[in-house]
């Protein structure tokens, strides 16, 4: 009976994450490649990454979400997006690579602590910072 009922336990996790991981491909295809919808639209599609996360403790989605945010001329928000991930992750190098990027104009200081903790954690150059997005259009 317990088997039984751990199996069930397992099923309902297996079905939540894969839940969230279709609306977190479904919002990054309708808020990145799909230049042709209004903003508005795209805005929304964006924000269903937020729903994606439901039980799911990958932070990909959120720097997603961050990356998409910078993308279209919010970087204020991206840096809270940002910050955000470094409080739970602070060796997270994607969020330091958006922080870095967001914070550029808005906050020198900041974006060159970013960039000193991005060296720290990869002195050799080697990874791939932040997602790309294509630029808003």
């Amino acid at each position: 009976m317990a088997v039984a009922l751990i199996a069930v336990l397992v099923l309902a996790w297996v079905g939540l994450l894969l839940r969230d991981h279709r609306l977190g491909e479904e919002a990054k295809v309708g808020a990145f490649s799909r230049p042709d919808l209004p903003q508005a639209e795209r805005d929304r599609r964006a924000e269903g990454l937020k729903d994606a996360q439901l039980l799911n403790p990958d932070s990909s989605l959120e720097l997603a979400r961050g990356s998409y945010l910078l993308s279209t001329g919010r970087a204020e928000d991206a840096v809270a997006v940002a910050e955000s991930l470094l409080r739970d992750e602070p060796e997270n190098i994607g969020a330091w690579g958006l922080l870095s990027q967001a914070a550029g104009t808005l906050d020198p200081a900041r974006a060159a602590q970013a960039e000193a903790e991005i060296r720290r954690l990869d002195p050799l150059g080697s990874r791939v910072i932040l997602p790309a997005a294509p630029p808003a259009g």
